[in-house]
């Protein structure tokens, strides 16, 4: 049977060519802007698709560490175990806390699997401390105390009001106190609370703003998040110096678990979208996203990582979504990543049971994409037009797909001297780009040769 080779439209007409060269994730501006419908793992902060952050498997003993236990929702902490802070080699050691409020420590000797060792209120965060001693200390706290692991032992210290809320800073640990207020540690000894004693004590914080949710140290200051509200406190010098004062915030409601210092920023999120804050002023950022979190019943964390901070989060459909924010305060999709955590500035997450770094240099694994879909455009002719051929100007390995008259199509052809010239040769009013690349593949320009039919 003879084929027969299809012949190309010939309408008359006037040829134009449109050059794209402002890929974007939110709102257009100027020329030369194509906006994204849907973008995951794709980075457009300079106006091209680049491609964003992967995963590397992370391994403890020479194997992968896996997860092997239930639930959906993890925080994993890898944290120092021994030596001291100018020890060359240090032991890590790495710890989980699913949803089910227990906390679990991954067995290296057996090289797989994590075994249980106390139970723990949901939202404590690990927090690293120095011993007088110049040894790594990792506290646990818990409602009214905390969990004190030093040279592979553990201790528990009771601390009568006290909440889950902690930081370190200036040699002592503060901890948030159930009655508005702080509670703090004597200087160089923060495991030891005493009301007794002239170094330790609490400061009483007079202030409406809800329950506090997180307290971070930050520049030498402690700053306590409340639901809607932040709070100063100076913590130099003795307990008779320490002054307070109320910011200036007027954001949405705070979400405690995701409050962390990225970029020599502290990155939130709220209810309105994600903030930074610089020690001066709050800031929405990411504003090229629709972040919009689900009020009730949230479940969210973050991490940082290469100054990048990234944020999981149940958005306003109930759906699981995880978000980049960039240094430059942009911010793409990334692929909903399970289990997301920080520690010792290393960002983690949990993929098919298996423990993976996310890194910019680490590629994607499974089915996930580096994948940009653009919303449909009559570049600005309202005209029908038969679109002849679409010049790409990059570099990489890609496939591109051309959606027209409600099918997609794709035709891909390799770059040449950073140039790909596709031919097209489809008729139609609207029409919508799909890019997937390959680690490290950019798609800078798109030119559009197209003549106008009517």
């Amino acid at each position: 049977m003879v084929g027969i080779k299809k012949k190309p439209f010939q309408g008359k007409g006037k040829r134009v060519f449109v050059t794209i060269d402002n890929f974007c994730l939110g709102e257009e501006k100027g020329a030369g802007a194509l906006r994204a419908i849907e973008s995951v793992n794709c980075d457009c902060s300079d106006g091209s698709i680049r491609t964003g952050v992967g995963l590397t498997r992370l391994e403890m003993g020479g194997k992968e560490v896996m997860v092997n236990l239930s639930g959906d929702n993890y925080t994993l902490y890898l944290v120092e175990d021994g030596g001291t802070l100018d020890c060359a080699e240090r032991t890590e050691s790495l710890f989980c806390m699913p949803a089910d409020e227990k906390l679990y420590r991954y067995n290296v000797e057996a090289g797989a699997g994590f075994d249980l060792l106390f139970h723990f209120s949901r939202g404590s965060r690990c927090c690293m401390v120095a011993s007088p001693r110049n040894e790594w200390v990792a506290l646990f706290p818990i409602k009214d105390g905390f969990y004190m692991l030093q040279g592979g032992a553990w201790t528990f210290m009771e601390v009568p009001n006290a909440t889950t809320a902690m930081c370190y800073c200036k040699g002592r640990v503060f901890l948030g106190k159930k009655q508005r207020g702080l509670l703090y540690s004597e200087v160089d000894s923060p495991w030891i609370f005493s009301s007794k004693l002239d170094e330790s004590g609490e400061i009483f914080l007079p202030y409406d703003f809800g329950e506090i949710v997180a307290l971070i140290n930050f520049r030498d200051c402690v700053y306590a998040f409340y639901d809607y509200g932040v709070v100063q406190v100076d913590a130099a010098g003795s307990p008779l110096e320490f002054s307070v004062k109320s910011l200036d915030y007027s954001g949405g409601k705070i979400y405690g678990s995701t409050v962390g210092i990225c970029n020599n920023y502290i990155m939130f999120l709220t209810d309105n979208g994600v903030v930074r804050f610089n020690g001066t002023k709050f800031e929405k950022v990411a504003k090229n996203l629709d972040i919009r979190p689900k009020r009730d019943t949230q479940v969210c964390n973050y991490a940082a990582c290469e100054n990048n901070y990234l944020v999981r989060y149940s958005d306003s459909r109930g759906g699981m979504r995880t978000a980049l924010v960039a240094p430059d305060g942009g911010g793409y999709y990334v692929t909903d990543r399970l289990g997301l955590s920080q520690s010792g500035g290393r960002a983690f997450c949990i993929k098919s049971g298996v423990v993976y770094e996310i890194v910019s240099s680490g590629n994607l694994v499974g089915s996930e994409r580096y994948s940009f879909e653009s919303r449909k455009t009559n570049f600005g002719i309202a005209k029908k037009k038969i679109v002849k051929s679409i010049r790409l100007e990059g570099e990489g390995t890609y496939t591109f797909a051309l959606y027209c008259d409600g099918t997609w199509r794709s035709n891909t052809v390799p770059f040449d001297g950073g140039v790909a010239v596709i031919p097209i040769d489809r008729r139609g009013t609207e029409f919508a780009f799909e890019f997937q690349l390959d680690k490290n593949a950019v798609i800078r320009r798109a030119t559009v040769e197209m003549i106008v039919t009517d």
